[in-house]
């Protein structure tokens, strides 16, 4: 299992916070999900929640992972925050 590849590629520009507090542009986490060290078994994401303010969205809510990047384990829990701006009419 992977992340969805070929969603996040049209996604407009983001900076994205991993678990472990990595803070990476769309460049860096379309790399990261490239990366074939990272072999990501469970992905859910919970309590989604939109919140409009004028012409920005704030997303909330929480996500668990479970994987192995370069052969260690890993199973964070953690919470989700993100922004997104409308400009010349897109998201």
């Amino acid at each position: 299992m992977g992340h969805p590849r070929t969603q996040t590629g049209r996604l407009p520009d983001f900076v994205f916070t991993d678990y472990d507090g990595t803070v990476m542009l769309k460049p860096q986490f379309l790399a990261s999900i490239r990366d074939s060290s990272n072999m990501l078994s469970l992905e859910v994401s919970d309590d989604m929640q939109l919140h409009r303010i004028g012409d920005t969205v704030v997303v909330t809510g929480a996500t668990h992972e479970k994987g192995k990047q370069r052969g260690k384990t890993y199973n964070p829990g953690a919470s989700c925050l993100g922004r997104h701006a409308l400009r010349d009419r897109n998201w």
